[in-house]
Formats: structure tokens, C-alpha cells, sequence
């Protein structure tokens, strides 16, 4: 799926589901992790809001965990 990256760019992430797709497993680097940031060091500047953004995706294909 598309998410943000730490500075609202768009990056290509997945996460992974298990137990029968109940429960998701979210790699947060795939979409904050330092390697996207690169040279871009102003963390002021800086989210986690495509975290947020799988984590909403999980809940709508029924993961309970």
C-alpha cells in the first residue's frame, strides 16, 4: 500500500498477516525508518503518521490484533 514517509512523501510499504489474516504484523521502518530519511535530519519536521495510516488499513481487512 502507499503511506507517508517522515516527511509526507509517499512510499510504497506492506505488512504482513498471520493466524489467518486476525493479526497483522507492521514493520514500522517500511514507513518511518531512518533509512528514509537520508540527509534529511530535522526530526521537528518529522512523523510516524504512516504508521498510523497501516495500522488503519489492518483494521479495515478485520485484523484484531
Amino acid at each position: 500500500m502507499t503511506a507517508k514517509d517522515p516527511y509526507w512523501e509517499d512510499v510504497e510499504c506492506c505488512y504482513g498477516l498471520i493466524y489467518h489474516g486476525l493479526t497483522a504484523v507492521i514493520e514500522m521502518a517500511a514507513c518511518a525508518g531512518l533509512p528514509l530519511v537520508g540527509n534529511n535530519l530535522q526530526p521537528e519536521k518529522a512523523t510516524t503518521f504512516g504508521v498510523g495510516q497501516l495500522m488503519v488499513d489492518t483494521v479495515h481487512k478485520r485484523c484484531k490484533k
